[in-house]
């Protein structure tokens, strides 16, 4: 491809343009796209017009003084170096014909293939403008476009365009001409008018290839002649002058009919006569009519080569005809920008930026506030291209009225949808990757998920469908719940390389429970173990609908306090520039032109934007606003537009407009709107087969057809029976559109027609299966409730659709929305409804009171189960609720109330002699002590397999005295101990008779646990746990098989949190109950959940995890329990705390002493936590007699653990020595050998756990009794052992202790390197408390690091 540069005067190159125009309307060039073609080479033309437009600039910046200065031309910039020419400038001078100027041009030449009939290639011309010159003053300006534009669009027709004066002049007193006839002036008007008159010539010519000069002479001539014929009766009147070449180029009388006046006699006939498109015939008539100060002449060079800019820039919009077709009214529409967001630059900047932030790691909110149609959602979308680019999702949910009474379930479909669009954006193997991520995170906890986000299974067949709701269960998901595993959720699916955008519109309809929601995800920094979210926020609201104590601004508020980045911004109306530019780009017109139309609109709109448009359109509608054909152009009545008579509120507009719809179409809007902001193909479907609304869908192709809605596809909703139902969703374009079509309905008719709307769908809606659509059909039933009230029939019916729509939401853990219709439900209840209705009765009840529980109404929880309690026939019927009784005491704190009632209720069940004969006898007797023997050995020999060969009694009444007696179990652990291994005993014999269930793998577990309790006296402690732990492992491993979510938390709390680390390694024992963690919570388990949470901190601060990890983990824990209220949880993490920063810094971080108050009023439940904390903190402080004193608080309590009793064995037995040294009594000195057989014997079940603290007390007691050698070897032994098990904390107390003995025995070097090698380890540990005794050890000895 060649490439030729090449300066042309502009005449001879107009000639070559002539004949390159020639050649292709004659055949001798082959074009491809010859329309194409002459586009090209206007376009051209006005490329090389805008260029002589800029250097007339310069010029005239040079008359006025301003030459040396940077000015910008629409979206052009031009750039002004700072040198300067000898020649000057005559304020007279201003030579604008076509010889003053020359063109600069590159031509590229290249083949192209194409299908020709003689055969052969096309040939295709790229001619590029790269500059214009002016002779006299002789400058040059060079016209270039950015390089990354036009490679990323190389077949575009517009082009941004920047030029550069190359040598400048500066403005001169003094100067003098060249050149005969340069001269354009007149004496009669401006010299500002005589240069855009000039340039209109000049452009005229340009464009025309007619000699301006033979124009002017011509009609100067003939005026001549009419003023001859005046005087003297000349007929010459019209003719035209001899002359080369015909030039019907004038007319002499205005348009009005009326003699022109002497400035503006000279008009050409316009361009657009000539072929050439109106926008340009105009800007170039405008200019020739600068003389006669016409109405929309140019008084400046800067708006003239604005309009040329934007000619260039967007040519099919502003230079080009437009090829209209007129809409179904008959109407051609405005050409409105729907992509373009006008006066919004700031803000859209700010978001952007925004999600910048968040796509490099961090969770961040933005809030925009303003009336409705003032661009909230169309700001919003301005940023979902940069999103999409960044490989993030925008998952979008609105508000309105009509689902402002189920938030929540908004918010869980967004996350619903969330899946759908995964599955749409990745590969399958990104798909198989975050469904493993998604597997390790939920482990068999998927079912949580899979059960809140029903389509969690379009991304991969690994991730299973939820099992059906069993709403008799006792723990169950709540709001705190659902947060929970959406947090766990989000911080899997979103991370820096895949941001997710979460968008909600309107928040004045949503509620605070439902924003805390998204305000935990937000807040999700630390997750316990796992890294946070990356999750924009985005939500909109109606400044003016929502007071100071609205939701939405505690919501704000919150997130500030949780040091949450948000943004918060307010939407007015566009202002007057942006508003004009707006009605320019809809109409193709300059933006001088609309001026006019634009004062008058933003007077009535006061520039709000859909305000705007929609009153564009009725302008349209009306015939004020219309597109001439024969002008090419919009024209409009300023006067007729300026006088009407319109509202404020753009809804009058609307409702007018839909006023002139036919009466089907109305009554499509009015149906449709009764449901929202959209109504789902499920309830269109019903619709459309009831007689009163069977056309329907073409109402609402109708209503497509005129702009009022869209179809959204892929909806989360659920269709209903109907096979024909795709799944779109029909939405209003603008839920101003919703109101004015709910405006049609006559405000006190409103009531009557959602009655009769509700007895249509009740019609139609029996017997058949509705899903999701259950919402809206219900909702609509309720708003007509009165006439529901007149039929009994009915309000059984409308009860039971009720009751669905609360299963429903209970199934998606909505149980504020629930408890809403269920209690609507109870209203429609008749007086005998427990006789004449019991099941329906019964159902409702229980239901009502769980959600309620659940929305934490506990007193109206109580209310209707003691009215389940009182109306029930049977037991049976009555257990649930005694279940959901039990659990409220124990929510309650009142474990004294729920042991009772589940005594009373296994009595009712037919345990009543099996706890008589055994509670009584609770105490180690010979009956308990066989039995426990012949269980024991008949467990451990039993397998997975042969458990699970046990055929499982199906019936009700087995399962329900598992249930009690599994809950019963827990009870007694806190309020009678003695009574849980006969208790598990008997869920043990009813296992191996009636088969393996949920319980009964509960029970296995809870009768492991007690054996291992069982052990934990001071007689007892070193008997090995090998039976129990390998019953709690068998249990574990039919707990796979069952795969029951709801008891993984309780399973994982007592297993990994009071048997495992018996035998497995005491880290892992941490890492399990972090998922015990998650599963309770995700569960609504929160009692299982905050167990795990207590025993993981204890196990890794025994186990020696990092101390500032601990910490902020524990803060994390402390939260969350903080949130649900539990007292003892909480107080025992700020034990653990309190521990934590005493290892790290004696506690100086902690200034404010946050907790010491509240720990102080601990109650007797935590004494041996206290103790054994306090113990822990004497010692690594070195307070031997204060450590002693904590122990022995410790081991006189009736009842401790008996992992407490091994671990604080190890530091008393240690700590002994230093007091032992002092006092040398007997008593002393038989705490570390006991302290030996006892870890002894544990280390045979765990020698990871337990061995390394045998060998460091054999070796402190070696080094005691001088046997120094021993002392040597099991030093070293002590060592490598505490690192083979990862105790660090643990190996470098080895360290220390075996430095202390090298000192005695005055071996100083080997002594300084123990020092230093336990500074390293605890260092690695985090205590600076501990580095800094080892550095004063250090510097006693002397030296430092050997």
């Amino acid at each position: 491809m060649a490439v030729r540069l090449k300066s042309v005067p502009l005449r001879e190159w107009m000639e070559n343009e002539a004949k390159l125009a020639a050649a292709s309307q004659d055949g001798t060039k082959v074009l491809i796209n010859p329309m194409k073609h002459k586009h090209q080479m206007i376009i051209r033309k006005v490329t090389v017009a805008y260029g002589i437009s800029e250097i007339l600039r310069h010029l005239s910046d040079i008359h006025q003084g301003a030459g040396a200065a940077a000015t910008a031309v629409g979206d052009a910039a031009l750039t002004v170096a700072t040198t300067v020419t000898s020649s000057s400038l005559s304020r007279e001078i201003i030579n604008c014909s076509i010889d003053n100027f020359s063109v600069r041009v590159s031509k590229k030449e290249k083949i192209v293939a194409a299908n020709i009939s003689q055969g052969g290639n096309a040939m295709t011309t790229q001619v590029n403008i790269e500059g214009v010159d002016i002779l006299s003053p002789e400058i040059s300006l060079k016209i270039t476009e950015p390089s990354f534009l036009s490679d990323m669009y190389p077949d575009q027709m517009g082009r941004y365009l920047e030029v550069e004066i190359l040598n400048k002049l500066l403005p001169t007193s003094a100067a003098s001409s060249s050149g005969p006839g340069a001269a354009v002036g007149h004496d009669n008007f401006d010299e500002s008018s005589a240069t855009l008159y000039s340039f209109g010539q000049l452009l005229y010519e340009l464009f025309s290839h007619i000699d301006t000069s033979q124009v002017e002479a011509s009609v100067k001539e003939g005026k001549a002649n009419n003023n001859s014929s005046n005087r003297g009766g000349n007929d010459m009147i019209g003719q035209e002058p001899t002359r080369k070449k015909r030039v019907p180029a004038y007319k002499a009388i205005s348009e009005q009919g009326e003699a022109a006046s002497p400035l503006s006699a000279y008009q050409y006939m316009p361009l657009q006569e000539l072929g050439f498109p109106s926008s340009l015939s105009l800007l170039v008539q405008n200019l020739l009519e600068c003389r006669s100060q016409a109405k929309d002449a140019y008084d400046n060079l800067q708006t003239s080569s604005s309009d040329l800019h934007l000619v260039l820039l967007e040519p099919d919009r502003f230079l080009f005809d437009w090829e209209c077709t007129p809409d179904n009214n008959g109407k051609i529409p405005l050409q409105i920008r729907k992509e373009k967001l006008y006066g919004r630059e700031t803000e859209v900047t700010q978001i952007q930026e925004a999600f910048c932030r968040v796509s490099s790691g961090q969770s961040e909110a933005f809030f925009i506030g303003g009336f409705s149609g003032s661009g909230k959602t169309r700001l919003v979308e301005s940023v979902r291209a940069q999103v999409d680019i960044a490989g993030g999702y925008v998952v979008i949910r609105k508000f309105d009225a009509m689902s402002k009474e189920r938030p929540l379930l908004e918010i869980v479909a967004a996350f619903n949808d969330l899946c759908l669009l995964i599955k749409e954006r990745n590969s399958s193997q990104h798909l198989d990757d975050t469904a493993a991520n998604l597997l390790e995170a939920f482990g068999s906890d998927i079912s949580v998920l899979a059960r809140l986000l029903p389509n969690l299974g379009v991304i991969s067949p690994r991730l299973k469908k939820s099992a059906s709701y069993n709403y008799s269960d006792g723990a169950q998901m709540n709001i705190q719940s659902v947060g929970f595993v959406l947090r766990r959720f989000v911080r899997v699916v979103s991370s820096t390389s895949t941001p997710l955008m979460l968008f909600l519109d309107d928040l004045q309809w949503c509620d605070y429970s439902s924003l805390t929601l998204i305000e935990g995800i937000l807040a999700d920094k630390e997750g316990g173990n796992c890294g946070g979210s990356c999750l924009f926020f985005v939500g909109s609201y109606r400044s003016n609908e929502v007071k100071g104590d609205h939701s939405i601004y505690r919501f704000m508020d919150n997130l500030d306090r949780r040091n949450v980045l948000s943004t918060k911004l307010s939407l007015f109306g566009v202002n007057y520039n942006d508003l004009n530019t707006m009605i320019s780009d809809a109409m193709g017109l300059f933006p001088r032109l609309c001026s006019n139309l634009s004062d008058i609109v933003f007077r009535k709109t006061k520039g709000n934007p859909f305000f705007v448009l929609e009153f564009l359109r009725s302008l349209v509608d009306g015939n004020l606003l219309e597109y001439s054909v024969r002008k090419r152009r919009w024209i409009w009545d300023d006067q007729a537009i300026a006088a009407m008579d319109i509202t404020d509120n753009v809804l009058s507009l609307l409702t007018n407009k839909m006023n002139q719809l036919s009466e089907r179409v109305q009554s499509t809007l009015q149906v449709v709107s009764c449901f929202g902001f959209g109504i789902h193909d499920s309830v269109i479907d019903l619709l459309s087969a009831t007689t009163q609304y069977s056309n329907i869908r073409e109402g609402l192709d109708e209503l497509i057809w005129d702009s009022f809605m869209v179809t959204v596809a892929g909806d989360s909703m659920p269709s209903s029976d109907s096979k024909s139902s795709s799944g779109r969703t029909w939405k209003f374009v603008h839920d101003k559109v919703r109101e004015a079509a709910y405006c049609l309905i006559v405000e006190e008719d409103k009531d009557q027609y959602h009655e009769d709307l509700a007895q249509v769908l009740h019609s139609v809606s029996k017997g058949k299966k509705l899903g999701d659509a259950v919402f809206p059909i219900v909702d609509q039933i309720n708003r007509g409730l009165q006439s529901v009230l007149q039929a009994p029939a009915m309000c059984i019916a409308s009860a039971e659709l009720n009751l669905e729509a609360g299963v429903k939401c209970c199934e998606q853990s909505d149980f504020s929305t629930a408890n809403t219709y269920l209690t609507k439900a109870l209203s429609l209840l008749p007086n005998d409804t427990w006789a004449s209705h019991y099941n329906l009765s019964l159902q409702l009840h229980f239901l009502s009171a769980k959600s309620a529980y659940s929305c934490g109404d506990v007193e109206r929880a109580c209310k209707d189960v003691r009215v389940i309690l009182k109306e029930g026939r049977c037991i049976e019927d009555k257990v649930d609720a005694y279940f959901l009784l039990v659990n409220i005491f124990q929510a309650r704190e009142k474990a004294e109330n729920a042991y009772l009632t589940c005594l009373e209720v296994l009595a009712d069940l037919g345990e009543k002699d099996v706890l008589n004969d055994r509670l009584p006898d609770y105490c180690d007797g010979k009956e308990l002590g066989s039995m426990v023997a012949e269980i024991t050995k008949n467990l451990e020999c039993k397998t997975k397999k042969e458990m699970s060969a046990i055929k499982v009694d199906g019936a009700l009444k087995i399962s329900y005295i598992m249930k009690f007696y599994s809950f019963i179990a827990v009870l007694a652990f806190f309020v009678k101990p003695k009574v849980v291994l006969p208790i598990c005993c008997r869920m043990l014999e009813l296992t191996l008779a009636h088969g393996v269930t949920k319980h009964s793998v509960m029970g296995l577990l809870q009768y492991s646990a007690a054996l291992c309790q069982r052990s934990s006296c001071k007689t007892e402690i070193a008997s090995h746990v090998q039976a129990p732990c390998i019953i709690a492992k068998l249990a574990m491993s039919l707990l796979n098989r069952i795969e029951s979510s709801d008891i993984i938390g309780r399973a994982f709390s007592v297993y990994y949190g009071l048997i495992a680390h018996y035998a497995e390694p005491i880290q892992s024992c941490g890492k399990w109950l972090s998922k015990g963690f998650e599963a309770g919570m995700s569960n609504g388990d929160t009692f299982s959940a905050f167990f795990c949470a207590n025993q993981r901190i204890r196990l890794i601060l025994i186990g020696g995890g990092n101390l500032s990890t601990l910490l902020r983990e524990s803060e994390y824990y402390l939260s969350v329990v903080e949130q649900h209220g539990n007292i003892l949880s909480k107080k025992l993490f700020l034990m653990y705390q309190q521990t934590i920063r005493v290892l790290i810094d004696k506690g100086a971080s902690n200034q404010n002493g946050d907790g010491v108050n509240e720990l102080g009023q601990s109650d007797v439940r935590m004494a041996e936590t206290i103790h054994f904390q306090k113990a822990l903190q004497s010692f690594w402080l070195g307070y031997a007699e204060r450590c002693h004193h904590y122990v022995l608080k410790l081991l006189q309590a009736n009842v401790i653990g008996r992992h407490h009793r091994l671990i604080i064995s190890f530091y008393h037995g240690i700590s002994s020595f230093t007091q032992i040294k002092r006092h040398r009594t007997s008593k002393l000195k038989q705490i570390p050998k006991e302290a030996i057989v006892t870890l002894r014997a544990a280390a045979k079940d765990s020698k990871w756990n337990y061995g390394n603290k045998v060998h460091l007390l054999e070796a402190e007691l070696s080094s005691y009794e001088g046997r120094n050698e021993d002392a040597n070897s099991l030093y070293a032994a002590a060592i490598i052992a505490s690192q083979s098990s990862k105790f660090i904390h643990e190996q470098g107390l080895a360290c220390e202790l075996a430095g202390f003995h090298y000192k005695k025995i005055g071996d100083l070097q080997r002594a300084r390197g123990f020092f230093n090698q336990a500074k390293s380890c605890y260092a690695e540990w985090g205590s600076e408390m501990k580095v800094e005794g080892i550095t004063q050890q250090l510097a006693i000895l002397g030296g430092g690091r050997i």
